[in-house]
């Protein structure tokens, strides 16, 4: 636990309350989920299409503001076999 930057330290040992987490980027839920952490990240900003293929690999959720995003979305993760 050492190598965790002090702010991360305090996602290691979350309550057993707490369901997921909410954050802005991508990168802010890479660092999350870098740290080991196992309960889902939701991004609230915007997720570009080029940017679908890290979300899906490091098992991060995102928003979806459209239909048609959402039936791009899911093309995405069946490429992956989701």
């Amino acid at each position: 636990m050492d190598m965790v930057p002090f702010r991360l330290q305090s996602f290691w040992n979350p309550k057993d309350y707490i369901w997921g987490y909410a954050v802005a980027t991508l990168d802010e839920a890479i660092l999350l989920k870098d740290a080991c952490l196992k309960k889902p990240v939701l991004v609230l900003g915007c997720i570009f299409p080029d940017q679908w293929d890290t979300m899906i690999r490091n098992e991060v959720r995102m928003t979806v503001y459209s239909y048609e995003m959402a039936k791009r979305s899911v093309r995405a993760c069946r490429s992956h076999g989701l």
